[in-house]
């Protein structure tokens, strides 16, 4: 509880300096832009390889959602004949 207090209280004086909160606020834009830059080029070279990316995965994620719709659909035109 003693470190709790104490880092909130750090984080309180270190942030009460405008020029250091954004300071703070434009080193966090930076590493967001570089994870986001990462996440493109890891993205390229796991394709490169072979290997599924989060956007191949997405995208056979809501083809099987649509084509588990579609069954189900055609199930129920079964069932009513």
């Amino acid at each position: 509880m003693v470190a709790q207090d104490f880092g909130g209280r750090a984080m309180e004086d270190f942030l009460s300096s405008e020029g250091r909160a954004e300071a703070l606020g434009l080193a966090i834009k930076g590493a967001q832009g570089g994870r986001k830059t990462f996440d493109e080029q890891a993205g390229r070279v796991l394709g490169a390889m072979g290997f599924a990316t989060t956007t191949d995965l997405d995208r056979v994620g809501r083809k099987i959602g649509r084509l588990r719709k579609r069954m189900l659909d055609l199930l129920s035109q079964l069932d009513e004949d």
